[in-house]
């Protein structure tokens, strides 16, 4: 009941900006950035956006694109300034075209679908993007007690090994890059593109 209530506090769009910030998202969006392009007509579709964290990384002059499932983000990501391109939408059965987007950021969002959505949201970045995936999130581990002990914490019940999710991204894209850090969890970045 308690994590339920904890749950819901997180929820609030500034409450999920202070953990955000609190758990080291600046080092995953500046990982993030290094991997978008400057080009300035690149289309960047942000795939679980939250409240739009990764706007501030997107080169000035590249089309972002907001997409998450939560209304409470979206209304988190306008009060803050954030631009009309914005949808509404569950990632599994995204509402864009075939190769539609050039490039898709997907950061912090597996852990939160059950696997037959996992292997949705890997059909649909393949499907939808022209150039690369960047695709960011933790790994689970049994072998670290911070690691577990945030996972019983997290909103999103399904953290995997890295290597469920090399293969979940494996299957449908293929991987050019794989880095791993750390930042409280081990994190995976896998930069991928259509097959």
């Amino acid at each position: 009941m308690l994590v339920r209530l904890l749950h819901r506090v997180a929820a609030h769009p500034r409450v999920y900006e202070w953990i955000q910030r609190t758990a080291g998202y600046a080092e995953i969006a500046g990982r993030v950035a290094r991997c978008l392009p400057a080009a300035p007509s690149a289309t960047v579709l942000d795939v679980g956006a939250g409240t739009g964290a990764l706007r501030r990384v997107v080169h000035g002059r590249c089309r972002y694109i907001w997409l998450d499932i939560d209304p409470v983000k979206l209304r988190g990501f306008l009060a803050k300034g954030g631009h009309p391109l914005t949808m509404l939408a569950d990632a599994s059965r995204l509402p864009v075209g075939d190769r539609g987007v050039d490039y898709v950021v997907c950061v912090d969002l597996s852990h939160h679908l059950q696997d037959d959505r996992l292997a949705g949201l890997m059909g649909e970045l393949a499907r939808v993007v022209r150039k690369q995936v960047i695709f960011v999130d933790g790994v689970k581990r049994q072998d670290s007690v911070l690691s577990r002990f945030l996972w019983r914490l997290d909103r999103g019940s399904h953290p995997r090994t890295e290597d469920t999710l090399l293969a979940a991204l494996g299957g449908a894209l293929r991987v050019d890059r794989v880095e791993r850090f750390t930042v409280y969890h081990t994190y995976l970045l896998c930069v991928a593109s259509p097959l």
